[in-house]
């Protein structure tokens, strides 16, 4: 199946090779720097960058919050934990502390759950 998807999205541009989408003056205004790249690879203006960085911190702290109100710490961890797949990992305890570093979760408790979660998965042969 992969394979056929491949093919799918090499008949989307030419000959395998996709276009260039930028005009010869966009990208002589990312050359003289009119225009900055982010490290997510969104290009903006150079006069909006900030404005734009700052309401992505905003979203990202309301984000925060929400999951907060929605879920317990326990959860939290566990989550982060099964979508990482760091019960695989062998530092998995910074990893996870890394994760949830703008948690405002106390860093004994990130490693008092996470240590509940390898034994969980410990006693369901999850791992």
């Amino acid at each position: 199946m992969s394979k056929v998807l491949l093919r799918e999205y090499y008949a989307l541009c030419e000959g395998g090779v996709c276009r260039d989408l930028l005009t010869e003056d966009e990208k002589r205004d990312i050359k003289v720097k009119k225009y900055v790249r982010l490290s997510f690879g969104l290009i903006c203006p150079k006069e909006n960058a900030k404005k734009l960085l700052n309401e992505l911190d905003q979203l990202h702290k309301k984000a925060i919050k929400k999951h907060m109100e929605k879920d317990t710490i326990k959860d939290i961890v566990f989550k982060n934990c099964q979508n990482m797949e760091l019960q695989y990992s062998f530092n998995g305890e910074q990893d996870i502390k890394e994760i949830l570093k703008d948690y405002p979760i106390e860093e004994i408790e990130i490693i008092k759950h996470y240590q509940d979660y390898i034994t969980y998965c410990v006693d369901n042969d999850l791992i």
